[in-house]
């Protein structure tokens, strides 16, 4: 005879908009207002609170300082066709690799030191 344990289902986490935590966080700002009872108010733990409250505080640091990931637009200026004769050479940093055109390779130069700031 076996024993069938009954299904558990995943305990899922509650997620709430940023504009939602915003209203919370802007509650808790008011004169006399106390985190635990904005937080009792609206059905939260005082603790996700604080939670929210810490991040919020080190998002403006963070924010100045781009990320590694962040996407950093690089102007390209197509050369003419017509004065071009067909030469040119490959430039490589990192994982970018283009072929340049040996008659406008003074403008490289800008376009590595973009590439590497």
């Amino acid at each position: 005879m076996s024993k069938k344990s009954p299904v558990k289902t995943p305990y899922k986490r509650r997620q709430y908009s940023a504009s939602f935590k915003a209203r919370i966080l802007a509650a808790c700002e008011q004169p006399g207002a106390s985190v635990a009872g904005v937080a009792r108010a609206n059905g939260l733990n005082a603790n996700l609170v604080h939670n929210w409250r810490r991040i919020a505080k080190a998002q403006p640091a963070e924010a100045s300082a781009p990320a590694s990931s962040d996407f950093i637009p690089v102007p390209i200026t197509v050369p003419d066709q017509h004065h071009s004769n067909g030469e040119s050479v490959m430039l490589e940093v990192g994982q970018i690799k283009a072929h340049w055109p040996l008659t406008h390779i003074d403008r490289a130069i800008d376009w590595l030191r973009l590439l590497q700031s």
